[in-house]
């Protein structure tokens, strides 16, 4: 075992034998779409989405950016802890919900499946990602089935200029066709900012 003067060295050159530290890439996290304001200033809520999956699109439009090589998301509850079951996100295959092949699936804490407390934000793990320059940004999540009263703060979906949520019941999260999500909402939920990491 080496003495404290050696490790010292070992540590000085990056590990064991010489082995150089991994190297993060250049750039920064930008916030490319924000309605954290709009969240905090809302005093509405809406429970009873347990068994439910819900799909939102986020206008190009809305995008301060696009590009990037990672990405990650701000989600919130209401005035109930949330059960997720799955969020998974991509770019739009055209105007609709649907995901175009790239979809992801987000992770909190290294796990799929995840609680948010009551009135709290979470910050998803960052994940492998880039924004398309052409399409919306589709975000689909599901609810634990049998959590009846997961409960969401939301705000008037016009506050989100052109974007869209819509809602089924049942695990389709993940699911690439969203024809089945066929009833639309009239409040935004969820999703209150969405970072890009770009070079």
């Amino acid at each position: 075992m080496p003495n404290r003067s050696q490790r010292h060295k070992l540590e000085i050159h990056g590990g064991p034998l010489g082995e150089a530290p991994p190297v993060e890439p250049a750039g920064e996290w930008v916030t490319v779409f924000d309605k954290t304001a709009e969240f905090v200033a809302s005093a509405a809520h809406e429970n009873g989405w347990g068994g439910y999956s819900l799909a939102a699109t986020i206008p190009l439009a809305l995008f301060s950016e696009t590009g990037g090589s990672k990405i990650r998301v701000t989600l919130n509850s209401g005035t109930q802890p949330i059960v997720s079951s799955a969020v998974w996100l991509g770019n739009c295959a055209g105007s609709w919900c649907s995901f175009n092949g790239d979809q992801v699936q987000l992770k909190v804490g290294g796990a799929t499946t995840f609680n948010i407390p009551a009135n709290t934000d979470v910050v998803s793990d960052e994940i492998n990602f880039t924004k398309d320059a052409v399409n919306s940004l589709a975000v689909s999540w599901q609810f634990t089935d049998g959590a009846g009263n997961c409960d969401m703060k939301t705000i008037a979906v016009s506050l989100v200029p052109n974007g869209k949520v819509y809602f089924a019941a049942g695990a389709l999260a993940g699911t690439e066709n969203k024809s089945s999500f066929n009833v639309e909402s009239s409040s935004w939920r969820m999703i209150s900012k969405v970072e890009l990491f770009v070079s």
